[in-house]
Parts: C-alpha cells; structure tokens; sequence
C-alpha cells in the first residue's frame, strides 16, 4: 500500500513539475507574451498619432486615471450597480457580412465585433 501511495504522489509531483516547466518555458520563448517588436514593426506604429516613438510606447488619446484608491472603486462599484445608460447601443447594430459554409455547417458573421461563428444545421 505504501509502495502504491509513493508512486502515485511521485507520479503527481513529476506531472506538476513538468507542467510547470512546460509553462515557464513557453512563456519566456513565445513571441505573444511580450517579446520586443521588430524595427519594422516598431516604424508601423510609429505612423500611430498615439504613439510615442522616444518611449516606444502607446499613450492614451484621452486622458485615463490609474487611481485606484478604495474610493474610486467605491466609485466604479456603484457606476456597474446602478447600470450604465450607454451601455447597450440603441438600435440593433447591423452585420457587415454573412458567409454560409455549408461544409462546416455553420454561418460567419462578421460584425462590429470582429468574428463570430455561429452554429447551426442546414436543412
């Protein structure tokens, strides 16, 4: 019985390890989790009016506070109870195009919110 337990704990803490490892290499080494951009890449943004080429940095357009302090959030907390009038637009927003894929069985839409597959059968 102690043999069995070991092996398993054993088992568990390699998997773990392992996960672990996997995970903080794959981390460091993709380019999605914050590898420096390219010159070219770098020159692309630059054309941003947003974009601060010394800094390297996107800023803001309009002016956003980081405050936060517990009365900010008090602030926040109370602005999403209450609801915000804006919040949903006022007429049902069009879609700029719909692609049947029969093959897939699905329909594409493509909308003001970039790409939605909807899953449907057609009969």
């Amino acid at each position: 019985m102690k043999k069995i337990l070991k092996f398993v704990s054993l088992t568990i803490l390699s998997l773990i390890i392992l996960i672990t490892v996997v995970g903080i290499v794959f981390v460091n080494f993709s380019k999605e989790f914050g590898a420096n951009p390219s010159d070219k890449k770098v020159a692309k943004y630059a054309q941003e009016s947003n974009f601060n080429s010394a800094d390297k940095k996107f800023e803001n357009l309009i002016p956003t506070s980081m405050d936060m302090s517990f009365k900010s959030m008090m602030g926040s907390l109370s602005e999403f109870i209450k609801g915000n009038p804006n919040g949903r637009p006022s007429e049902e927003l069009s879609l700029v195009k719909k692609i049947p894929c029969k093959w897939l069985k699905t329909r594409i839409k493509l909308g003001y919110s970039g790409l939605v597959i909807l899953h449907f059968y057609y009969r």
